[in-house]
């Protein structure tokens, strides 16, 4: 969930609402993991339209500030692809290595028939392409989607790259639908690749209209932009009823980035870099707290949300205050 902290351009008011965006969808995220019934009929609205779509908008904003500095680095591209492949990478390495003994018993009790080779294979097809336990498959994306972004940008490749991100997505969303899980192609998925959120039917389409908009100016009349957040709330509460295919995660997240980059944030901006930093920290922080702690979680309550944000948060200053800035940056981007 890292966005380029050592790049000054960020620091700019411009970018002041994405970084107050990301913090409320960091909060959402840790919503979906940690919801439960106790909140009620407004409680379940907010589970089924708007926490989705945290995931979704980080992708955004990666793709856009990550094209972004591509594109002002001129003939340093290369030496800033690999430094955010670095950074990403070992932050990925370092959750997945703090989640791998819970990945080993899930595998256990999952598949314990399986022989000692199959249930490491399984591990192996976690670590490397569905993105070990839950929520780090985002960060395996980053890592993946940063290359091939990269190489399409190089290779003036990315008209072409954008059309197939499209075609990944609709498969991504029909394989959702369980359209075609029955199909070849819903075998592969299920067995390789592990569920439609991946780095290709997800994060690579949500990427690529990121660094679309790093090239765009999405300055757009705030009452516009209410207006169509409005329509795509109503029809996303429609869509649900009908339905469970995620076709309003996309114009949602795409409207609520809009917004961030439209919208007035300028009294913010002192607070700016503490969201983004807590956003980093509740998204990598909450989800060891939801597995060490899942036996109370399931039985829990309206206290679950506000005891992962504070373990999170917790979590984070700790590591801020005992160790190096430069473990700090590995461990959270």
């Amino acid at each position: 969930m890292s966005n380029n902290t050592e790049n000054s351009t960020i620091q700019t008011p411009v970018f002041v609402g994405l970084d107050v965006m990301k913090f409320i969808c960091a909060l959402l995220v840790v919503y979906l993991h940690t919801y439960n019934h106790d909140w009620g009929a407004v409680g379940e609205w907010v589970h089924a339209n708007l926490s989705p779509i945290g995931v979704p908008f980080f992708f955004i904003v990666s793709g856009f500030l990550y094209m972004k500095k591509l594109q002002e680095s001129g003939e340093g591209k290369k030496e800033y692809f690999y430094h955010y492949l670095k950074r990403v990478t070992y932050m990925y390495i370092f959750w997945s290595a703090v989640t791998l003994p819970i990945e080993w018993m899930n595998t256990e009790i999952a598949h314990g028939d399986y022989s000692c080779f199959m249930k490491l294979m399984y591990i192996v097809r976690g670590f490397f392409l569905t993105g070990s336990i839950g929520i780090y498959w985002y960060v395996l994306a980053l890592i993946y989607n940063s290359v091939i972004l990269f190489y399409a940008l190089k290779w003036h490749k990315m008209n072409m790259l954008f059309v197939l991100s499209c075609l990944f997505f609709i498969i991504g969303i029909l394989y959702d639908g369980g359209m075609i899980r029955a199909t070849i192609l819903g075998e592969f998925i299920h067995v390789v690749i592990g569920s439609e959120r991946n780095f290709l039917n997800v994060g690579l389409f949500y990427m690529c209209v990121g660094g679309f908009f790093a090239k765009k100016d999405l300055s757009m009349h705030r009452f516009i932009i209410y207006l169509l957040l409005l329509l795509c709330l109503v029809l996303s509460s429609y869509m649900k009823m009908i339905s469970s295919y995620r076709i309003m995660q996309a114009p949602l997240a795409i409207v609520l980035f809009i917004l961030a980059m439209s919208g007035n944030f300028r009294k913010l901006a002192s607070v700016s870099l503490k969201m983004r930093q807590w956003s980093t920290a509740l998204y990598l922080g909450h989800f060891p707290f939801i597995l060490v702690f899942d036996y109370y979680l399931k039985r829990g309550s309206i206290v679950d949300v506000p005891v992962s944000i504070l373990f999170s948060l917790v979590l984070f200053y700790a590591i801020y205050i005992s160790f190096p800035n430069r473990y700090v940056r590995i461990i959270y981007g």
